[in-house]
């Protein structure tokens, strides 16, 4: 085998492992008492309605949502979602301001994963950082 590193099934199952981490749901998603199959994860935000609403489309994967007063609602496949946003006041931070929101995700499924996979997308596109 020379140089070459040798294979062998621990290394596929830890990378296994690792692809699993990849699409499992958010740790602060609970369970709604009493209702099987959904689920509610409540975030804040630092952004505007605007932007917000800017990045829906490919935060979502679509654009086929409905939007009403404060609220998007989407269904995809077995997923049914609901994200209510709220403004809130922006933070301070000696002279700096950062706009607020305050985000609610409902989801409806049988399946925990569904919502691992599409908040994986959600975060990869909304997400900011610097560096």
């Amino acid at each position: 085998m020379g140089s070459q590193a040798r294979r062998c099934a621990g290394h596929l199952a830890s990378h296994c492992r690792r692809l699993i981490d990849l699409i499992k749901p958010d740790r602060h998603l609970i369970e709604v008492p009493d209702q099987p199959g959904r689920f509610r994860l409540v975030r804040e935000m630092g952004c505007t309605e605007k932007e917000f609403l800017y990045w829906m489309p490919g935060a979502l994967g679509t654009d086929a949502f409905e939007k009403v007063e404060g609220e998007i609602r989407l269904e995809q496949s077995r997923l049914q979602i609901r994200i209510r946003f709220q403004t809130l006041e922006p933070r301070r931070i000696a002279l700096v301001s950062i706009p607020r929101l305050l985000i609610t995700f409902e989801f409806e499924t049988p399946d925990v994963q569904d919502i691992g996979v599409f908040l994986k997308r959600f975060d990869a596109y909304t997400r900011r950082g610097g560096g």
